[in-house]
């Protein structure tokens, strides 16, 4: 699931690739914002953002993800 997430956000040009992690695009912030999430809030903490790897499991970004849409399922 979290591959074809990553694929999907990378074909959307909503996040890049950079060095090891990565990063989100401008046409990201905005529909991050848009969807809940407080990428600049979330880009501060100590952890990688979001780190390139096969299940896309490290970083802030997944957190955020599953937590936005954890809380829609349950309203």
């Amino acid at each position: 699931m979290g591959v074809g997430l990553t694929d999907r956000l990378l074909e959307l040009g909503m996040i890049e690739r950079s060095g090891r992690d990565f990063v989100i695009s401008k046409h990201g912030y905005d529909h991050f914002e848009h969807f809940g999430i407080n990428v600049d809030n979330v880009q501060k903490g100590r952890r990688h953002f979001a780190r390139q790897c096969l299940d896309w499991s490290e970083g802030f970004l997944v957190d955020a993800v599953v937590d936005v849409i954890s809380v829609r399922k349950n309203d």
